[in-house]
Formats: C-alpha cells, structure tokens, sequence
C-alpha cells in the first residue's frame, strides 16, 4: 500500500534526517529512501534541494513555535533588538540541528553557514 506523500510528511522525515545525521545526512535520495519511494517520485513534489531547504525552514519556524521565541516583551528598541537575539541564540543553542538547517539558507553553501555563525557569535555578548 502506498503512503500519502506530503509536503507536510515530507518535512517531518526530512527534519528526523537532518537531526539524525544532520545537513549531510539530508539529500534527495536519502529522503525519498525513508519515505519508502523512489527518488523520481519525490521529485513529483520537491523541485529540487534547495526548494526542500526552503520549504524546511518555514516548516520548521511554525513547527516549532520559533516566532514565539522571537517575540519579545520589551517596548525598546535597544532591548527589543537584544532579547530577540538572545530568544534566537538560546533556541537554537537548544536545538542545534535546528540552527544547521537555518545556517544553510537556500543553498548550503559554507559561506552562508560562516555569515549565519559569525553573526550567532555576535549575539553572544547580549545578556
């Protein structure tokens, strides 16, 4: 019997790649794999990787509440600006394979993961 493919099913197992083995571990053939079909099939419904990365990350915003952790409760800007920081340093210190696929960005590429970690390890000092 075949599963009903999802965009939401596929979010699911792609994100249990990535905490697994993280980022390298995600590829389409690996997906396609744990969803039991063929990689052509999953092509059906992901263009292509970095359309999956993409689709992940929004997923993974809403899935895990992450604009609750942005919300700050202050009404200055200077300390707005620092607790959303410090909210997004703490969730992704929490989930680390969360802050692989969002270093990512579309592409995966090592410079937008170094652009994403320098400006984590700026966010360092906010207490």
């Amino acid at each position: 019997m075949a599963k009903n493919i999802t965009k939401e099913l596929i979010c699911r197992e792609a994100l249990h790649l990535i905490k697994e083995g993280g980022m390298a571990k995600l590829s389409m053939r690996n997906l396609a794999a744990r969803l039991n079909i063929k990689a052509p099939s999953l092509y059906v419904h992901i263009k292509n990787k970095a359309e999956l990365i993409t689709l992940l990350q929004d997923y993974a915003f809403k899935a895990h509440k992450l604009a609750d952790a942005f919300t700050p409760n202050s009404s200055n800007w200077r300390e707005l600006l620092s607790e959303i920081m410090r909210n997004m340093r703490d969730a992704f210190k929490t989930k680390t394979w969360l802050f692989e696929l969002f270093a990512s960005y579309q592409f995966n590429s090592d410079d937008s993961r170094q652009t994403f970690e320098h400006f984590l390890s700026k966010m360092h000092p906010l207490r």
